[in-house]
């Protein structure tokens, strides 16, 4: 059993801890539903073909991507620190363009194989998220994250560029 939590809206900081979610569990997740909302938080659970299930939540005030796994032996928890997040997935895409300069500053993560990753693998975690807004919109439904339907499904970048920017010009408290 997998467990996160994660501040703001469904894509600001939530894409993190999907695409989290997904490279723990690995590849296969299959339907989510939205289980409800308790004080402004959302959540949901997510099937997989391991026969694992995640829950997660998010929405409400900003708070740090946090993850706790129950197995048979024992409980782990742990919190994504994002000192070096950005860095590491900047210095992880150079590794992979053409001509890369090798008095560089070193990697601070193991070169990729010579080949990019699929486009699938960030994909598991957009389609996670999409399928969890369809079955909050359904009101509870499972929907499966191969659904037909979730291709009419938009993300408007524009729409959440206007409320990140109202967020950060809004007062703290």
């Amino acid at each position: 059993m997998l467990y996160a939590t994660v501040g703001s809206n469904e894509f600001d900081y939530a894409i993190h801890a999907a695409e989290t979610l997904r490279a723990i569990m690995g590849p296969g997740f299959q339907a989510v539903r939205f289980l409800g909302d308790a004080d402004g938080r959302q959540c949901y659970q997510a099937s997989h073909e391991n026969g694992g299930t995640t829950l997660w939540h998010h929405s409400g005030p900003w708070c740090a991507t946090a993850i706790s796994s129950t197995t048979s032996r024992g409980v782990k928890q742990f919190e994504i620190g994002t000192g070096g997040l950005y860095r590491a997935l900047i210095d992880r895409i150079l590794n992979w363009l053409p001509g890369k300069s090798d008095d560089r500053e070193p990697s601070i993560i193991p070169p990729p194989a010579p080949d990019p990753p699929s486009l699938q693998i960030p994909a598991d975690g957009v389609k996670l998220l999409i399928a969890a807004r369809r079955s909050r919109a359904l009101g509870g439904e499972w929907v499966s994250i191969d659904d037909p339907d979730l291709q009419r499904e938009r993300f408007d970048g524009a729409a959440f560029g206007r409320e990140y920017a109202a967020r950060r010009r809004a007062p703290a408290g």
